[in-house]
């Protein structure tokens, strides 16, 4: 037992399923070691992947040397049932949501990422699918924060929730489709259909009926988030998306800024972004605040809340 991870002494003797997403991410810190996040979920560094271990034998030599570009992991564990085993595509689709909620902290460079999947057998992988993942881009090469063990904490309990919505097939229907909105964003290259992305996003969380609703519900969730935009911006950032949904210029309802529209729209454009995903890491990962978000007659009423009931819902260590 000597020398072997904690990873090492789970996978002795397991048998069940596995998924696992590989990428290359910066920045990080102090994630040199496997780590288990619960409920099956580990973060795995290149180390895993070296000259020597269970993963050698799936990925051969040049899968290998490829691996050691990739300093994150992400690796999803499922014990035998009693029952039919989970698909590949669904386990591919459950360890990609993972590395999503993981980048709800703020998106950098995500490149050669790979997904893996398949089944283990006293400790023994077997993969059955091995594909190429797609690009994530951040906000106009934008830094984005950097990740360590407590994040990643953070970001497993957001995917233990997650995952938990979609075994309700009629219910948190807004807040699904928002979150595909939000990871259309971050693999969103062109700024006009980023911001698109993210105020659709925005919208399933405050259900807007009209621009004037979305900036006010949005200022809402701004002051909560310590973002500095304010209700006239984001009255504008709703119209840039009405432009850049009809193929239009997005830059039109700044034109009145003058040589400072582009500017303006960067502002407008990172500010969206980052209240996005902060919106959703938030609703994720503080116990009971999702249950606000069930169907439109919740969503409502929790518009109707006032400002200090709101801050209570919205923070971490609410009673």
């Amino acid at each position: 037992m000597a020398g072997m991870s904690t990873l090492d002494l789970r996978l002795t003797g397991f048998t069940g399923t596995f998924g696992h997403v590989g990428a290359c991410l910066e920045p990080t810190q102090g994630l040199d070691e496997p780590a288990e996040l619960g409920a099956g979920l580990w973060f795995t560094p290149n180390s895993v992947f070296g000259g020597e271990g269970y993963w050698c034998e799936v990925h051969g030599k040049l899968g290998v040397e490829m691996q050691r570009r990739r300093n994150f992991g992400l690796l999803l564990l499922v014990p035998r049932p009693a029952g039919e085993r989970l698909s590949d595509n669904v386990l591919a689709g459950k360890v990609q949501d993972a590395l999503h909620c993981v980048l709800l902290h703020g998106v950098p460079i995500v490149d050669f990422v790979t997904v893996q999947t398949g089944c283990i057998i006293n400790g023994r992988p077997y993969a059955s699918l091995r594909a190429q993942g797609q690009r994530y881009f951040p906000f106009w090469r934008m830094p984005s924060s950097t990740l360590d063990l407590n994040s990643l904490q953070t970001s497993a309990s957001a995917f233990r929730t997650l995952d938990a919505l979609y075994t309700v097939p009629t219910e948190y229907l807004r807040l699904k489709t928002g979150f595909r909105a939000l990871v259309r964003t971050m693999r969103e290259e062109w700024p006009e259909f980023r911001l698109h992305q993210n105020v659709r996003a925005l919208e399933a969380v405050v259900k807007a009926d009209d621009a004037d609703a979305f900036a006010e519900h949005s200022a809402t969730l701004a002051r909560l988030a310590c973002c500095r935009l304010t209700v006239k911006e984001l009255r504008e950032t709703y119209a840039m998306r009405s432009c850049a949904e009809h193929l239009n210029d997005y830059l039109f309802p700044l034109l009145r800024l003058g040589k400072s529209a582009r500017a303006g729209a960067f502002r407008r454009g990172f500010g969206i972004e980052r209240l996005a995903l902060w919106s959703y890491k938030t609703i994720l990962s503080v116990p009971g605040l999702v249950e606000h978000f069930v169907d439109d007659r919740s969503i409502k009423a929790h518009w109707g809340l006032s400002e200090a009931d709101m801050q209570r819902a919205w923070t971490v260590d609410n009673p």
